[in-house]
């Protein structure tokens, strides 16, 4: 029993370390700012293990609606005695390593980070001690204006090595004694509104005068040749032609008389 305790005691540190990464991550803005969490941690019959967070991270202080924060991190936690004694004496552990999930909220909207824990030693001094630890992890600012963000826990898989070098599996979980403490605010602005280019008037187009179509020359009428005039037929006066006759024969009849 008291093995099983000291192995939970190691799992809970490790999984502490990495958590105060996460939670370091999320307290900066623009500039990298310092935070520290406290967190109740337990495993098994192990429980009320309380562990320091101490962190450093480098987030936007402002962000466009829709963009992804990436936040990454570095750390240390603070591992009690009870923890390591229980670590090293009883279990015989010697090293831990792992991943833990850290669970938070980024205004009321989920998020998960992560947090690694690299393969480090136990001390075999007692008092408490420190365990780096790195991280980060990346959501979507969704909601526009100031979003805390807060912490409620984490949970991890740790894998520690005893001084034999077996290796064995230890799951932690631990809940943040203050879960509504903000740790970092972000500001999500809106998108920028792009104005549209101007619509550029096309130019005028210039009707052009209409064409005034010429008045129709009009063709006279064909000029109709007057019928030939037909000299008057003048009848013959029959007193006029017998007397004609008559002194046509008297000049005939007097001219014959001369000849003579």
């Amino acid at each position: 029993m008291r093995s099983f305790m000291n192995r939970r005691a190691v799992a809970v540190v490790a999984t502490v370390a990495m958590s105060t990464a996460g939670l370091v991550g999320l307290a900066s803005s623009a500039n990298a700012a310092s935070t520290s969490l406290k967190f109740n941690c337990g495993a098994s019959i192990l429980t009320n293990q309380e562990f320091v967070f101490d962190a450093e991270i480098t987030v936007p202080a402002e962000v466009e609606v829709g963009s992804t924060i990436n936040p990454t991190f570095t750390g240390s936690v603070t591992v009690p005695e009870s923890t390591r004694s229980a670590a090293y004496g009883l279990l015989g552990g010697r090293f831990l390593e792992g991943v833990a999930t850290i669970n938070g909220k980024f205004g009321t909207a989920p998020i998960v980070l992560e947090a690694d824990l690299p393969r480090a030693p136990i001390p075999s001094t007692s008092g408490a001690f420190q365990l780096s630890t790195t991280g980060g992890g990346s959501f979507v600012a969704s909601t526009v204006g100031a979003q805390n963000v807060t912490i409620d826990g984490f949970s991890a898989p740790l894998t520690m090595t005893n001084s034999s070098g077996a290796e064995s599996s230890v799951a932690v979980t631990c809940t943040a004694k203050a879960p509504g403490t903000v740790v970092a605010t972000v500001n999500v602005v809106p998108e920028p509104t792009v104005d549209p280019e101007p619509t550029v008037d096309p130019e005028p187009t210039v009707t052009p005068d209409p064409t005034v179509d010429p008045e129709p020359t009009v063709t006279p009428d064909p000029t109709v040749s007057p019928e030939p005039t037909t000299p008057p037929v003048t009848k013959p006066n029959p007193i006029q032609t017998v007397i004609s006759s008559i002194l046509a024969l008297l000049k005939k009849l007097l001219g014959n008389l001369f000849k003579r």
